[in-house]
């Protein structure tokens, strides 16, 4: 009887599994992508910078005569 021998750390492997998990519904067709990372990296929201955004917008479409 043959065994598969994995050539590489546990690390590697684990994260070609996650991978096979997250892209399995493109193979199906399906596309629902809520939850997933974009582009491999978690999102991190800058509150500091989401609120100067904000404010210029509202500067930017409002009327001060």
């Amino acid at each position: 009887m043959r065994t598969k021998v994995f050539i590489g750390n546990y690390e590697d492997i684990r994260q070609k599994i996650e991978c096979e998990r997250r892209f399995k519904g493109f193979k199906v067709g399906n596309f629902d992508l809520e939850g997933m990372p974009r582009s491999g990296r978690p999102c991190v929201l800058d509150e500091c910078n989401l609120y100067a955004a904000l404010v210029a917008e509202f500067i930017e479409h409002s009327e001060f005569d």
